[in-house]
């Protein structure tokens, strides 16, 4: 598994298969209607964020990490992967060594978040997996939101 950073930008269109090939994701509310949307959403998102494209062991492309900036201190976490590269673990590295790069390198954030459906089990077990933990449940809008702080990424790295 490798990491590249940024996310490259002729690899939206995969990224868009993935999402929209989970019923989870592609029936909530605020994914976009069509492709043109997505595609000009995604670029602006990517051009306003840090972003890495995620490559299995033979190249292929197994996912993409995207960290939209919230403030100068926090991120929110965002992982899509093809469902080919699911439970293959390639996301739980690469999220633990990107966690690693945004909590130890040049301006290092404090906080990350995630904002997960409650309906989509598979990113609520992926969120703790990689170390975040349930801050959360907004029952109304049926979010969960998960946290990862540099002094919790620090102890369970030490």
């Amino acid at each position: 598994m490798t990491i590249s950073e940024p996310f490259p930008l002729e690899s939206i269109p995969d990224l868009y298969q993935w999402l929209a090939s989970v019923p989870a994701i592609a029936r909530a509310p605020e994914f976009p209607a069509d492709w043109p949307t997505f595609e000009a959403q995604m670029r602006e998102r990517l051009a306003a964020s840090r972003s890495w494209a995620v490559y299995s062991d033979d190249g292929s492309l197994a996912g993409a990490v995207i960290l939209e900036p919230w403030g100068t201190k926090a991120g929110q976490a965002y992982v899509a992967s093809p469902k080919w590269a699911w439970g293959k673990k390639y996301l739980d590295q690469a999220v633990r060594e990107i966690m690693g790069i945004v909590f130890t390198g040049e301006k290092p954030l404090n906080y990350v978040i995630g904002l997960v459906r409650d309906t989509n089990r598979v990113a609520r077990l992926f969120n703790l997996r990689v170390g975040m933990r349930l801050k959360n449940v907004f029952p109304d809008d049926g979010y969960r939101a998960y946290e990862l702080t540099r002094e919790q990424w620090k102890g369970a790295a030490a």
